[in-house]
């Protein structure tokens, strides 16, 4: 009867291998991409606090394929209309790295909105290993109104 406890520990034990036991396929790398291989790099920034002053932000773009000069094409969707995004963005040869552009007036913000602009790279040229739409986030903080001064208590 003692040793009915070290029974059922060998039956859950023995189970539980069956369930790890695992098959015999072989890694195989993805195809390569056809296209530029344009992308968002993954530690792109997304959201955006903005000054009135302020008439620009940047975004950088990413491609895995640099042997030569080329272009990528972005479409945007700002249902404000504020926003002025670059339609194209052109790579050097041999260079990986782009910005992308994105335009705008502060002063025509509203302090404590937040815009929505939505960014996707063209099917032509876009990577299959990467982001190819972000959402940006773009927002003018409200104003700090200064009340005075208090005591506070804590008791």
């Amino acid at each position: 009867m003692k040793n009915i406890k070290f029974i059922y520990l060998l039956l859950v034990a023995v189970g539980a291998m069956a369930f790890t036991a695992c098959n015999k396929t072989e890694w195989t790398p993805g195809e390569a991409d056809v296209t530029l291989g344009v992308y968002f790099p993954n530690d792109v920034v997304t959201t955006y606090q903005v000054e009135s002053t302020e008439t620009a932000i940047t975004l950088p773009l990413m491609r895995s394929k640099s042997e030569e000069d080329a272009v990528a094409t972005i479409r945007a969707n700002d249902e404000s209309g504020l926003f002025e995004v670059q339609a194209s963005v052109p790579f050097a040869k041999g260079e990986t790295e782009a910005t992308l552009l994105i335009k705008f007036d502060g002063k025509e913000l509203v302090a404590g909105t937040t815009y929505n602009i939505l960014l996707q790279i063209s099917g032509e040229c876009a990577s299959k290993y990467g982001y190819s739409e972000i959402t940006v986030k773009v927002s003018v903080p409200e104003p700090w109104n200064d009340l005075g001064k208090g005591i506070y208590i804590d008791d």
